[in-house]
């Protein structure tokens, strides 16, 4: 099963998960959607923990760039990842689903 986000296919930088009603928060692509690195891992986590569960592949608040930048996720169906709190970079972008 493929995933869609506005009828394109999911980057690698997206987990596997239903995307329906999302906002994405993150910086500006060129032509393209808020969705490029803002947030340190940090950062993210905070927005996580105060919204949802803390966990960036799960709940209503999803992490963008899993592939071990954002997250210790090496592969993108690895849902018990966990942030890169120790990174401070900007590495993360955030998916809000559902919400509405």
């Amino acid at each position: 099963m493929q995933h869609f986000i506005d009828g394109n296919p999911l980057t690698n930088y997206d987990l596997p998960t239903s995307y329906a009603n999302t906002f994405f928060f993150g910086a500006d692509y060129p032509d393209f959607e808020t969705g490029n690195k803002i947030l340190a891992p940090e950062e993210a986590w905070n927005i996580d923990v105060k919204m949802d569960d803390g966990r960036p592949a799960y709940g209503e608040v999803i992490a963008r760039f899993w592939n071990n930048e954002c997250t210790d996720a090496a592969i993108n169906t690895d849902f018990e990842s966990d942030y890169r709190l120790q990174d401070k970079s900007a590495q993360c972008a955030l998916f809000f689903k559902d919400l509405f």
